[in-house]
């Protein structure tokens, strides 16, 4: 199975230099997730997995601690649904959480290289 449709060495210089626009393309995103959530329900366009990727890789570029309880808040989402994406998201090697097992609430949860490869490749071709 193929990794993904181009190629991630594409995109050059990982984070944007200092101007913060990948950051900012992704709070939008988020954002944005939050407003639709609002007007029109937030079960019918749930997508948990992307939300933790997009509060994860938020985080990182903050340079904030996010453990696993945190991500629950953030994406207003029930424990067992998290564990769930976070479990999905590890084994696809998106997602990195020490220790490695079990998930607690207290574990601290970081994009892998090859997530944050991808999250900086989506966020420069998108924004």
């Amino acid at each position: 199975m193929r990794d993904n449709a181009f190629d991630l060495r594409v995109v050059r210089g990982g984070h944007d230099a200092g101007d913060g626009s990948l950051l900012s393309a992704a709070i939008r995103m988020k954002d944005a997730r939050r407003i639709r959530a609002s007007l029109f329900g937030a079960g019918l366009f749930a997508e948990p997995s992307w939300d933790i990727l997009l509060e994860v890789y938020i985080a990182q570029e903050d340079r904030r601690s996010l453990l696993a309880a945190d991500i629950c808040v953030d994406i207003n989402a029930g424990w067992s649904s998290v564990m769930r994406w976070i479990r999905v998201l590890r084994s696809e090697g998106l997602i990195e959480g020490y220790p490695a097992l079990p998930i607690s609430e207290n574990t601290p949860i970081t994009l892998s290289r090859k997530g944050d490869e991808k999250m900086v490749a989506y966020l420069s071709i998108t924004h």
